[in-house]
């Protein structure tokens, strides 16, 4: 059903409403339907398409189109139907249309829009079938605005506009003529009352029109403006009456004469356009207000330009008779034009104007006087001077171009010394200028240093706490950024405090260390022995490195002792290194250190010195070869006992355990992705060997300080090299703990360096002077710490490293328990070994008694059990700490590897053996009856209980031994007996 939005008494009318309709729909390709559904209720703006209808303020109160708009593309299809001469649209208001073509361009639609005298508003676009102006489209009474605008390019001749067009529409405020118009009349006989605004597009040439604005046509317009096309001439007369025009800014027009003191209403004027005109001259003064004028093309003007035309900041004369203009000079120095952020300044007198070109902008600051020239083509501005040809209009000058930029980054303060800070700042800057540094345009920024590119650094004397500017200048262009000081909180932040309260920062930034054993803004304990080793070539000559201090060249009473009882003479020493000579010929082992300087510095190196004995020749001893045949049941059967009772064992096994266990070559390790964990996994076996803590130990050997390595990440980056080896470097991100603890800006300065390396193939590693043997897939693991700020220059470090170990461990060989030690040490009670047995896999870590000192010098480096913790019976937590004497840099190297223990099975405890070997232990003490029932339950537990259970058997046959001795006669029988059972099947008892 439909409800006909066509509301009218008459029939006949109702179908000429409706084919006005489909009309336009057909003509214009409008993609809407041809029947009462087009019409839309919404009016307002966006919609490219629409037909408005409603009741509301219509002449009749019925249902009507009020609105057509629709912004089309492309060339309808079809030929609609034809009309009479106009529409029937009684109510229209608007019609707003822009279109690429059309179906019929026959059919004008300025004919059939003529009779619509509702319309307030006309808006057309390029509409291809208005080829011509009616001579009676005029007398519209609600008509408000007429815009008309057409393809310039595509119209191939003008338009004669009739005399009546538009005229007697009393309420028309705006005409916008946007197209080619041939000949047109304006004179007083039209009537515009509420004209305000007109435009004209105009192609006239001489005799073809007739424009003379008068006050009787046009009481209120104060908008008035022609363009002209190439080729037009005309003229145009604008009657002083008409005294409420405001806008010629934009007229370009041949006038006859303008007098701009008739104008009041022109003022302030800023633009005057007179291009085109015949203007001998100007007859009066120019306003004080003008800023544009342009008389191009007024060929008989000839002036002169004098210097009242010097306030004005565009002036266009071309085409006309000025010669001569005030004499002018460019005062900017050296010539150059100096430019910072693409604008420079160009000075003198009766410089010019300005002018847009297509790479810069000159605009006046001062007319006449001072230019602003801004660079806008996308083209760098040289940094050496480049001729350049600079427009001033009228002037033109040759200058030299250059870019004098400077730009600075907000500074920040890098360091507070005794005399001086250091300032870091951002800096882009062009070298050809020289350039000064200064605070506050008086005290100077000297030693200025490219850190990086486009940032610096400079040295200023101790400034005061407040406000200051760095400056930065050339002889054309000064740049500064403001920056506060607060030389105690800067002293803070950049000492740490005073490196972890080691001193006060005092009013001027200075830290007032608690001790004179501190230097460097109390970031520097001393004395410091970091290592010390005797010289090979005589060990009675004793070489000490560390940091004893920067004015220790001027210590007169310095005392070395050994172990507190031998003196060392001194024979050289600078601040990093101490050379001396013992006075006699020093013991083997460990020895400390005692170090005094002008009797109130003193320190002392614990085992800092290590003198090995020399090794002995053991002479071949059939004992001890048959001791170690006897003790390793021959090398465990993969490898032989030398004369020197030592096992050398088959390739691929361990002398370190005599040969019982082989490396395991043929693995995959997977490196941790988030911290330096040595870990094995072995078809489900693994081992984990984690670094928990590192810890600052006073003299005697108390926590002072701990950085707990779990509170923070690493940052990790993994390499392979040659196909074989993989590196995977850790770098503990001291800035990422999530919340403060345990003093947590202490470790802020301290670096901590993790490596974890392994290769597929067996390789040779060189550290602290020694070759170690790594094994294929044997994984070595290095921790470096750098930079840590110590308490006292007695304190020491250690690291800490956490496993899980066995409470007991054990294996079993030609049906014999043997003890395997988790942890072995050295004569000098440093931890050697670490081992761990899991299944039939044995892990095992070495550390070696040497660790990298300062400068990678080697020194004696004790491992430490600090401790077990058990978890259950059978498995503990082992605490295991390696130290280090106190050094800036702090190189640690254990290795580790997995392997199989007796791979081939050699030895190994078979089930019959096991019976035999059960028996002829009690046989000579148990019964025949009682051993008969004894020995079901040795076959049933052979076979299913563990070994725990086995050594509880075995402690109750003793006891039974010693009531039954009686019976030691029956052994014969007992064998006779063992031998059949082990063929029958006997049932597993319950375990008691």
């Amino acid at each position: 059903m439909y409800v006909s939005i066509f509301a009218t008494n008459e029939s006949t009318t109702d179908c000429s409403l409706v084919a006005s309709a489909i009309f336009l729909i057909r003509q214009y390709g409008i993609p809407k339907p041809e029947n009462q559904s087009l019409c839309e209720s919404y009016s307002g703006p966006n919609i490219k398409a629409r037909f408005v209808c409603n009741d509301s303020n219509t002449f009749d109160g019925k249902y009507h189109i009020i609105e057509i708009t629709f912004t089309l593309t492309g060339i309808p299809t079809g030929n609609p139907p034809s009309l009479a001469k106009s529409f029937t649209m009684p109510a229209l208001k608007r019609i707003i249309l822009q279109s690429e073509g059309v179906a019929n361009p026959s059919i004008n639609l300025l004919e059939l829009l003529k009779s619509v005298k509702s319309l307030g508003e006309i808006r057309l676009s390029y509409d291809q079938s208005i080829s011509y102006i009616p001579g009676d489209f005029n007398n519209f009474p609600n008509l408000t605005l007429f815009s008309l605008f057409m393809d310039m390019m595509a119209i191939k001749d003008s338009y004669i506009v009739p005399h009546n067009f538009l005229n007697n529409s009393i309420n028309l405020q705006s005409i916008t003529a946007s197209f080619p118009v041939s000949s047109i009349t304006i004179d007083d006989s039209l009537y515009f009352p509420s004209l305000t605004y007109y435009y004209l597009h105009s192609n006239c040439t001489a005799g073809s029109h007739h424009i003379n604005v008068t006050a009787k046509s046009f009481p209120n317009l104060e908008s008035f403006y022609i363009t002209l096309n190439s080729g037009s001439n005309i003229t145009a007369h604008l009657n002083q009456d008409v005294t409420k025009i405001k806008q010629m800014e934009s007229i370009h027009y041949r006038i006859i004469i303008i007098y701009l003191e008739l104008y009041p209403n022109l003022l302030p004027l800023f633009q005057r356009y007179l291009d085109d005109n015949n203007i001998p001259n100007l007859s009066t003064n120019l306003p004080n207000t003008l800023r544009t004028l342009s008389i191009y093309n007024n060929f008989n003007f000839n002036g002169p330009i004098t210097e009242s035309f010097c306030g004005i900041t565009s002036l266009y004369i071309g085409s006309t008779a000025v010669s001569s203009f005030p004499d002018f000079t460019v005062s900017n120095k050296d010539n150059l034009l100096v430019t910072n952020n693409n604008i420079a300044t160009i000075k003198g007198d009766n410089i010019g104007y300005g002018s847009t070109q297509s790479n810069y902008t000159i605009t006046q600051a001062i007319p006449n006087q001072e230019l602003s020239f801004e660079y806008t083509q996308a083209t760098p501005i040289p940094v050496i001077p480049t001729p350049v040809t600079i427009i001033l209009d009228p002037q033109i000058v040759q200058m030299m171009m250059v870019k004098g930029d400077i730009k600075i980054g907000q500074p920040t303060i890098l360091q507070i010394n005794q005399n001086n800070i250091t300032i870091k700042f951002n800096l882009d800057y062009n070298p050809y200028f020289n350039h000064t540094i200064t605070i506050d345009n008086s005290t100077a920024c000297t030693n200025l240093t490219n850190i990086y590119p486009s940032q610096f650094e400079c040295t200023t004397p101790l400034l005061s706490s407040g406000d200051h500017q760095l400056i930065v200048s050339n002889s054309y262009i000064q740049s500064q950024v403001p920056f506060t000081i607060n030389l105690r909180s800067l002293c803070q932040q950049s000492t740490n405090n005073c490196y972890g309260g080691n001193g006060q920062c005092n009013a001027n930034g200075q830290c007032i260390c608690y001790s004179n054993s501190f230097y460097n803004n109390c970031s520097k304990p001393y004395p410091i022995i970091s290592s010390g080793h005797y010289i090979s070539t005589n060990n009675k000559y004793v070489e000490l490195n560390g940091d004893f201090g920067p004015s220790i060249s001027n210590q007169s009473n310095i005392i070395v002792l050994i172990n507190n009882t031998i003196n060392c003479v001194v024979e050289s020493l600078s601040q990093f290194q101490i050379n001396c000579t013992v006075d006699q010929q020093p013991s083997f082992g460990l020895a400390s250190v005692q170090l005094q300087l002008n009797n109130d510095l003193n320190t002392t190196a614990r085992n800092i010195l290590y003198l090995q004995s020399p090794p002995s020749r053991p002479s071949p001893s059939p004992i001890s070869k048959s001791s170690c045949e006897k003790n390793t049941s021959n090398c465990y059967g993969h490898g032989y006992c030398d004369d020197n009772g030592k096992c050398q064992c088959q390739h691929g096994y361990s002398d370190i355990d005599n040969c019982l266990s082989k490396y395991i070559i043929n693995m995959t390790i997977t490196p941790n992705t988030t911290d330096p964990t040595v870990s094995f996994d072995i078809d489900g076996t693994d081992f984990l060997f984690e670094m928990f803590s590192i810890q600052e130990l006073n003299f005697d050997k108390n926590i002072t300080k701990e950085l707990f390595i779990s509170n923070y990440t690493w940052n990790v980056n993994t390499t392979t090299t040659d196909n074989h080896t993989t590196i995977v470097n850790y770098q503990l991100n001291t800035l990422s703990s999530p919340s403060p603890f345990n003093n947590y800006s202490t470790y802020q300065p301290a670096q901590v360096l993790s490596t974890i390396s392994f290769s597929t193939q067996p390789r040779t590693v060189e550290f602290g002077g020694q070759q170690l043997l790594l094994h294929a897939n044997s994984i070595k693991l290095q921790v470096n710490i750098s930079k840590w700020q110590y308490s006292s220059n007695l304190s020491t470090l250690r690291v800490v490293f956490k496993t899980l170990i066995n409470n007991n461990q054990s294996i079993k060989f030609d049906c014999i328990d043997k003890d395997i030690s988790t942890l072995s040490f050295d004569s000098l009670s440093s931890l050697q070994y670490l081992r761990v047995l899991k299944d039939d896999i044995e892990f095992k870590g070495r550390f070696i008694d040497v660790a990298m000192s300062d400068g990678r010098r080697p020194t004696y480096s004790q491992t430490q059990h600090i401790s077990s913790t058990p978890i259950n019976d059978e498995q503990s937590i082992a605490m295991i700490g390696i130290g280090f004497p106190q050094c800036q840099e702090c190189v640690l190297d254990p290795d580790f590897a997995a392997l199989v223990i007796n791979p081939d099975g050699y030895g190994k405890c078979d089930s019959k053996g096991f019976s035999k070997w059960k028996i002829i232990v009690i046989a000579v003490c148990v019964s025949l009856v009682m051993i008969t029932t004894v020995l079901v339950i040795v076959i049933a537990f052979k076979k299913a209980v563990q070994l725990k259970f086995a050594k509880r058997l075995n402690k109750s046959f003793t006891n039974l031994s010693y009531s039954l001795n009686n019976l030691s006669n029956s052994f014969h029988n007992l064998n006779r007996i063992l031998n059949q059972s082990d063929t029958k099947k006997v049932p597993t008892p319950k375990q008691p």
